[in-house]
């Protein structure tokens, strides 16, 4: 049962960080790592690839919030993408 309370601790602090994060402008690697639920060093890929979508801050470990959306569209518009290219369309 303790397990059981940790986790759902650890899952709605996520999710209270997330929705705290999504109101900011510009996101940091703490931000990133936190809403991802990853390593620093994950972060920072994360960070990378972004800024190789866009990169109007031109800030090293932050990226903003447009940036950050424009990417995460780039991502699910290829995975659509995929799918499609299985189905021969």
């Amino acid at each position: 049962m303790d397990n059981l309370s940790n986790e759902l601790q650890e899952r709605i602090s996520s999710l209270v960080n997330q929705k705290i994060i999504q109101q900011k402008d510009v996101l940091c690697v703490d931000d990133i790592a936190a809403m991802f639920c990853v390593s620093k060093d994950t972060a920072y890929d994360y960070i990378a690839g972004i800024r190789a979508v866009s990169d109007t801050l031109g800030m090293a470990g932050k990226v903003h919030r447009q940036d950050y959306e424009y990417w995460l569209k780039m991502r699910i518009g290829k995975s659509y993408n995929n799918k499609d290219e299985r189905r021969g369309k």
